[in-house]
């Protein structure tokens, strides 16, 4: 640092001078005198944070919304005796006064008959369309939720619709916000009424089967989903066995089964998987004596 002497008329007026600090070269930074506050940081560097607190923090705001959902989908019951699940009021509920009863019945008959169909709602018009996986709503689809707890005071009716009324809903949407997927949105209403609880028909020591592998990885997560999908795919078990043997709560089982069961998914015939296992122990047998064959 050059100090430049002082102004010559300045000091001639009497007024003490100060020194000039020119810098030695262009970047230089310039010293800071005593008691003078230092230049903040650049705004950039202030604001920047470390990527790993970066993952903590969301990391724990993803934990969060996890658990939020399990308590919103699975409830938060403790497990519970066998006399408990089978005898207690509290435990139970049915399907048949609620709106994922009606959806369900209009789910199937689309599906068996290839055409999409109507019903309903205190809400207003509800089109199940099984031809394109797609529910439509002439209202906002998000209402559709806080239906699913409250019992019905009447059942909706299903009827098809005629031609002129599919073409209408294949070129038009009925409300901006009406249209959603219809495989998740049965998946949600089934969690949604039950909340951990089981249809009063349930029996939690039946064994029970997996019709057809759900496409998971578009449907609302359910902790251990996959899991139990493979349990009731390979053998088949019952409710309380399921949870025992994988070594989760009942109300992740509970959860699954209800929401299985908007789906149809589900049966307690587990022929299919024993003619399965069959073919497999044919084939293996089979195999068997063709590689002994071989190494004869």
């Amino acid at each position: 640092m050059v100090v430049a002497p002082a102004d010559p008329t300045v000091a001639a007026s009497g007024v003490a001078a100060q020194p000039v600090r020119v810098p030695d070269q262009a970047g230089e930074p310039e010293p800071v005198e005593p008691g003078e506050p230092a230049d903040s940081a650049p705004a950039s560097q202030s604001q920047s944070e470390d990527p790993a607190s970066t993952r903590v923090r969301l990391g724990g705001v993803l934990a969060a919304q996890a658990q939020a959902n399990e308590a919103r989908f699975c409830g938060l019951a403790a497990d519970r005796s066998v006399q408990e699940l089978a005898e207690d009021p509290e435990l139970r509920y049915d399907p048949e006064v609620h709106l994922v009863s009606a959806l369900r019945e209009a789910y199937l008959v689309g599906s068996k008959w290839q055409v999409p169909t109507q019903l309903e709602c205190s809400v207003g018009r509800i089109v199940v369309d099984t031809t394109r996986n797609l529910l439509l709503c002439d209202f906002d689809a998000d209402r559709l939720e806080s239906l699913f707890a409250t019992p019905l005071g009447r059942r909706p009716k299903t009827r098809t619709l005629n031609r002129q009324e599919q073409a209408a809903i294949q070129t038009h949407t009925p409300h901006p916000q009406g249209q959603r997927r219809l495989d998740d949105l049965l998946w949600r209403a089934g969690l949604l009424t039950a909340v951990g609880r089981l249809p009063i028909e349930a029996d939690p020591q039946r064994p029970i089967y997996l019709r057809h592998w759900p496409n998971l990885t578009r449907l609302t997560a359910i902790p251990h989903a996959v899991r139990i999908a493979a349990m009731w795919s390979a053998r088949g078990a019952s409710l309380v066995e399921t949870a025992a043997t994988l070594g989760i709560a009942q109300r992740h089982v509970i959860a699954f089964y209800n929401a299985a069961s908007a789906l149809d998914l589900l049966t307690e015939d587990g022929s299919h998987v024993r003619r399965a296992q069959r073919r497999v122990a044919r084939n293996r047998g089979l195999l068997t004596r063709l590689l002994g064959w071989l190494h004869r």
